[in-house]
Parts: structure tokens; sequence; C-alpha cells
């Protein structure tokens, strides 16, 4: 999650080098990210980002430092290691967050052992999956759980030079995680065994740094990367085949992570036709 920024490119590549092309050439199901950066003041601010385009709608600055985040329904979670006063003493706190940018502070998260500040973070079903290092956790998020924002299970990442450069992630429809990690390499996350493995899709812009990843509901990942020539840069990965676009670059943001890929807002109807002017 580093810092760098937001002008207007397009491109798209098969292999290191990257190709420009125009606009009809991303083919992708749209979708709205949410997005988590820090603002001037170290804290958050969250905003809606419309893929593939890219365009960008703040919403709220946040009373927190939020990374790690996951959608389920309308609520975003996310793990923050500060607030307005400082530092939380006791480890990672539970932050909730409505899409009007209604944030709440549930508390440091609970079970053993646990995430202290977490970089990597998504959602499936019940479960709010967190990467700390090389560790995987698992919290349940059921509010009517009795281990409700509990750690339920834990597991090793492996190996683990590699898995410490994956800041984000998301599920595909084969259960894994995916994400990127350090000089563009799209990996795999087995859950169950924690194992990291580089896929055979290429490169992905050669960053060192993808500190946000959201998958769409036609299988497209996409991944911001921090620093990619000098400014940050928004890539539209298809997973299968082997496919990488570049889509956008931003402002200078520093701490970043997004979550959701919801559908994109259906357009409305058209108006109805102008009756033609009477006879006379």
């Amino acid at each position: 999650m580093n810092r760098r920024g937001w002008r207007l490119v397009l491109v798209i590549g098969i292999s290191a080098p990257v190709l420009s092309v125009g606009q009809a050439a991303v083919a992708a199901v749209p979708c709205v990210a949410l997005q988590v950066q820090s603002n001037g003041r170290g804290l958050s601010a969250l905003a809606a980002v419309d893929l593939p385009g890219g365009r960008v709608r703040p919403i709220a600055d946040l009373p927190f430092r939020v990374n790690a985040i996951g959608a389920r329904g309308d609520t975003v979670y996310g793990l923050a290691s500060r607030g307005r006063a400082g530092a939380f003493p006791d480890g990672g706190h539970v932050v909730t967050i409505a899409r009007d940018g209604t944030a709440v502070d549930r508390g440091a998260l609970k079970g053993w052992p646990r995430p202290l500040d977490a970089l990597a973070g998504t959602v499936s079903g019940k479960r709010w999956y967190l990467r700390d290092d090389t560790g995987l956790y698992v919290v349940d998020i059921d509010p009517g759980s009795a281990r409700y924002l509990t750690v339920v299970s834990h597991a090793w990442l492996w190996p683990g030079g590699l898995a410490r450069t994956v800041d984000d992630f998301d599920f595909g429809s084969d259960g894994l995680l995916y994400g990127v990690a350090a000089h563009g390499k799209l990996v795999s996350l087995d859950p169950a065994t924690g194992e990291v493995r580089p896929t055979r899709s290429p490169s992905v812009g050669q960053g060192d740094s993808y500190g946000a990843a959201v998958r769409a509901s036609d299988g497209t990942l996409y991944v911001l990367a921090n620093d990619y020539r000098g400014r940050s840069v928004w890539f539209h990965v298809s997973v299968r085949p082997p496919a990488v676009a570049e889509l956008i670059s931003k402002t200078p943001v520093d701490h970043t992570d997004a979550a959701g890929c919801v559908a994109g807002p259906t357009p409305p109807p058209p108006p109805p036709p102008t009756p033609p002017p009477p006879v006379p």
C-alpha cells in the first residue's frame, strides 16, 4: 500500500511490453468497487470506483486508518490500525463501514492468533479472510454467531517470501484466492493448504506493490498497482485465458485497498417519445 496517482491511460498487454489500445479493447462486465485510501491526515477516505472505466466518486472521509477491507452485502469490514486519537494499543480494531461512509468501531479483533495490521482482505459468504505477514486468518462475520468478529481458523502461507508481497486478493470461481505479488506475478493462494503459487498468466506491469484487488461477476480480476512507472494504475486481468489490460492511473495515494465489485448501476429507461403536435 504505497503512494501514487490519477491520469487516464488505456493500454493492453499479453507480455512484458504494454501496448496502447482504445477503450473498446477492454471488454469486461462493469462493476463498482469500494476503495479506501489515506487522506492528508493519515486516516482513510472512502470512494467508489466505476470499473472498467475508472471514474472515482468520493464518498466520505473516515475517522480511522483502514485496510484489508471486504464487503458483505451493504456492509464493508475493515481492520483499522488507528483512529483520530492515535494508534490502538490493543491491536487492530474491526470497523464496519456503510456505503454512505458511516463507520463504526467494533472493538479489537477477537481470537488467537490474530492479525495486528493486516494488508490484504476479502469476504466470502460469512467469512472474512485476512493476510498479515505470512498468516492467513479467517474471521466469522455472521452477526448471529457467538463467534462474531472472532478468528476461527489460521494457516501459514508458503513460500513466505512470495506471500509477503501479496497486498490484496479476491476469490476466484475455483475457491482459490488470487492476487498480484511483487514484480507483477499473478498468484493463487490456497486457503486450505496455504500454498502460494504463480499462475501461467503474464506479468501484470512489473510493479512492486498491488494494493487493491476485486473480482467482477464474469471472473475478471481488477488490480491496482501502487507504483507502475511512477503512477498508480488499475489493471484488468483475465485469469483464463491470460490477458492483462492497464486501465487508469490516479493521483498519489498511500495505503489503499478495495472491495466489493458489485454490479454497476442500471441505466435509466429512455424517456417516452414526444407526441407529434396536433393537426390544425
